[in-house]
């Protein structure tokens, strides 16, 4: 899923990935050489979760660099999704508890 693409609106773009949440051509990164010079560009910074991004984001912004808002919302929105049900049990788990409390209704209907 891609967060941010490179634009005149953005100097950023980040991307969901198999490692996690990059920052390709990270700006902040120092600039690296491949090969005899044909490629020059900066590493990419690789985040596990979406606040950890978040908090890359804000650096960029501080440094003047454009980050889309629009970028900064799907990351929160992605944080929060990530514990949107996390304290919630499983619906085995509520039964469960359930025929603990009341062991009489737990068992009336078979």
């Amino acid at each position: 899923m891609s967060y941010a693409r490179k634009g005149e609106d953005s100097d950023v773009y980040v991307v969901g990935t198999g490692y996690g949440i990059e920052c390709i051509n990270c700006l902040l990164k120092p600039r690296y050489r491949f090969g005899t010079g044909m490629c020059d560009m900066h590493l990419s910074t690789v985040c596990q979760t979406p606040d950890h991004m978040l908090a890359h984001l804000v650096k960029h912004r501080s440094r003047g660099h454009k980050v889309p808002e629009s970028a900064m919302k799907r990351l929160r929105l992605a944080e929060h999704q990530k514990y949107k049900n996390w304290h919630k049990p499983p619906k085995s788990y509520r039964k469960l508890k359930r025929a603990m409390l009341n062991p009489n209704e737990a068992f009336k209907n078979g």
